[in-house]
């Protein structure tokens, strides 16, 4: 499965990375373009692979819950500088492209793969409330045909004791 395997991660983070321009970036204020808070996001984020995760996986609602949770936990990127109001100063107003207030900005990637996440959660939960509504209509209310195949299986095993 694509979610254990180690290089899968490596290889979808360099190509996130080769997409926003990451290894291009210097750190400098005039260097800053659209791409920085998602340069920032997947430098944080990569460690846990996540952003990697195809968002299918949360079809499964338990995988899902915890997908959207890390997401959730790494949408918001928050700046901390020395001197303290250099960010809200200096680093903010430089971000154009960005959607920041105070000292955080949001990191649209993540709130992006966010609701993919939900949707197949959503779709994965609705799937199997309904299996299970069919089961519990095969194998506790059985009708007509089930009720025959069940008794005819009974009385084909109970004849050879």
């Amino acid at each position: 499965s694509t979610f254990f395997d180690y290089n899968f991660i490596h290889d979808c983070i360099q190509n996130m990375d080769e997409a926003y321009r990451c290894p291009q970036m210097d750190i400098s204020q005039d260097d800053f373009f659209g791409g920085f808070v998602d340069c920032m996001g997947l430098r944080v984020s990569s460690a846990s692979g996540i952003i990697c995760t195809p968002p299918y996986v949360s079809m499964l609602p338990q995988v899902g819950l915890f997908n959207t949770l890390a997401l959730s936990l790494s949408s918001r990127i928050v700046f901390y500088s020395e001197p303290p109001n250099y960010v809200e100063d200096v680093l903010i107003p430089s971000l154009e492209h960005a959607s920041c207030s105070g000292n955080s900005c949001r990191w649209s990637v993540a709130m992006e793969l966010y609701w993919k996440n939900i949707g197949f959660m959503i779709l994965g939960a609705a799937l199997l409330v309904i299996w299970g509504l069919l089961a519990t209509r095969i194998f506790i209310f059985p009708s007509g045909f089930i009720l025959l195949a069940r008794n005819a299986i009974n009385r084909r095993y109970a004849n050879k004791r």
